[in-house]
């Protein structure tokens, strides 16, 4: 898919969530750098259950809106 090539273009490593809560909390516990989804899904998530301590940063990838999920204070957000 888009999403995994996306990660290997940050020469990042994949993993699967069950669903959307699952891959903040792990963003927010340290677990994973970063979440990638749909940037529309993202948002709207954070937005009706917020995480404290992350932020979603919004791009484009061939027509597509992406986001990543990440902590506040993640150096990738820099790079984003």
């Amino acid at each position: 898919s888009t999403g995994e090539e996306i990660v290997k273009n940050y020469n990042g490593l994949l993993y699967t969530v069950s669903n959307i809560s699952e891959g903040f909390q792990m963003v927010r516990e340290g677990k994973v750098d970063a979440f990638l989804s749909d940037y529309p899904i993202l948002q709207y998530n954070l937005k009706d259950n917020p995480v404290e301590g992350t932020e979603v940063v919004q791009f484009y990838e061939d027509k597509d809106n992406y986001g990543f999920c990440v902590a506040y204070k993640n150096p990738l957000l820099l790079k984003l």
